[in-house]
């Protein structure tokens, strides 16, 4: 599984949330330190790659 990188913002760690937990789960990944946070996404991995991504790279 892919590693979350650290925001962006603030370099503070990050962790994924189950933010929807019924029928159709929802994610995000948020910053536990600024509180910075993806869309919510119906995969895990797709909040992560969200997360991971930065502009010019």
């Amino acid at each position: 599984m892919e590693q979350l990188k650290p925001c962006p913002f603030c370099n503070g760690k990050a962790h994924v949330e189950l933010v929807y937990p019924g029928v159709s789960p929802e994610y995000s990944v948020k910053c536990e330190k600024c509180k910075v946070w993806t869309t919510w996404y119906r995969k895990r991995q797709d909040a992560v790659k969200a997360w991971n991504r930065r502009a010019g790279k």
